[in-house]
């Protein structure tokens, strides 16, 4: 059941990772179901929502097979635990080869492109690989406020 084609490192759009993060930070939800992501997120479908928010989420620790939030989520949420929450999904996720490659904050997007390009994935998924593994490498809190409300117009 667990097989995959490649090792299928996890992908998050920072937007939705700091929308999520606010929501837990609100409120911790008691389980992340598919019409939790679809409505935090607006989002069309149960199996994009699955796919692009619940299956990475699992990967990274932040909620367990029943789709519960584990400590790691709570810790993840708490300012102070922030950073070491993304350590630990650092730690917990990617292979000490490609950590060793990037032990510090900054990224030569190019070389980890060549890395995770040759884990079997594209171009544009590596992107996005990259992009949820610079994030969590950064680990800091993104300054800027995400807007809590609905879109009125133009969304």
């Amino acid at each position: 059941m667990a097989e995959q084609n490649n090792i299928g490192y996890p992908t998050i759009s920072e937007k939705a990772w700091w929308i999520i993060r606010e929501k837990f930070k609100a409120s911790i939800p008691s389980t992340v179901s598919s019409t939790y992501v679809k409505s935090l997120l607006s989002m069309a479908s149960d199996n994009s929502a699955n796919s692009n928010i619940i299956t990475p989420m699992k990967r990274l620790g932040l909620i367990d097979e029943d789709n519960k939030p584990t400590a790691l989520a709570n810790d993840w949420r708490i300012d102070e635990k922030y950073s070491k929450s993304c350590e630990t999904m650092l730690k917990t996720v990617y292979p000490a080869e490609l950590l060793d490659l990037f032990p510090d904050k900054e990224i030569d997007k190019s070389s980890a492109r060549t890395w995770f390009m040759s884990q079997g994935v594209g171009q544009a998924a590596a992107d996005k690989m990259i992009a949820l593994f610079t994030l969590l490498k950064n680990g800091e809190i993104k300054e800027k406020k995400v807007t809590k409300g609905p879109k009125k117009n133009g969304g």
